[in-house]
């Protein structure tokens, strides 16, 4: 998966390259948790009629992947979350359910937007849903459940009764990289939380 994901971004640097002005600098990627060709189907024929046209129809470049999920043993899985497919986008790795950015052995696995702090690009993390939710906090973060969002929430917590994975290994005082927005906040980059106004 990860040469694919790789593959995948070389060819969008070299289009964007060779079909850029020579003042381009900035390139922004936006990945729609849950929105798919049948999303942007629906809402067309909904807002603009079938032969309609929407403001993502004019964009210069679209894609869509296919994210593999495995189990933690590694056996392929078919019901995949936000957090696993979130992670294959953000770092090209295949992984199973409610990981952020590490592997089935709970390995960190360096994200693109971790790359591009290191290299020198300034980063941006924009975001319609909560700074913690799985998508955004997989281009920065590392933790072994999508749970631990915050510094209480990393040692162990419940969810209307239900029991949430805790991420032990994580939690600062366990001398770990810290919970989702701890982690965040000492990412590097500009981290921004609109809400959608209707």
């Amino acid at each position: 998966m990860s040469r694919v994901v790789a593959l995948l971004i070389i060819l969008l640097t070299l289009s964007l390259h060779s079909a850029a002005d020579a003042g381009m600098r900035n390139v922004i990627l936006i990945i729609g948790d849950g929105f798919d060709d049948q999303h942007v189907t629906m809402g067309r024929n909904y807002l603009a009629g079938m032969s309609g046209k929407l403001k993502v129809d004019d964009l210069p470049f679209r894609a869509s992947v296919q994210v593999e999920t495995v189990t933690p043993s590694g056996a392929p899985s078919y019901v995949a979350d936000s957090a696993n497919t979130a992670t294959s986008l953000a770092t090209g790795a295949v992984t199973s359910m409610g990981r952020i950015a590490t592997d089935i052995s709970d390995r960190d696995v360096t994200t693109i937007g971790e790359r591009a702090i290191a290299a020198g690009f300034k980063v941006g993390l924009v975001t319609t849903s909560s700074l913690t939710d799985a998508t955004p906090a997989s281009f920065l973060t590392h933790v072994s459940a999508r749970s631990c969002e915050g510094p209480e929430e990393v040692l162990g917590s419940t969810y209307y009764g239900i029991p949430q994975p805790a991420c032990l290994a994580d939690a600062r005082d366990n001398e770990g990289p810290g919970s989702i927005i701890e982690q965040l906040v000492s990412s590097g980059a500009s981290i921004r939380s609109r809400r959608a106004v209707r």
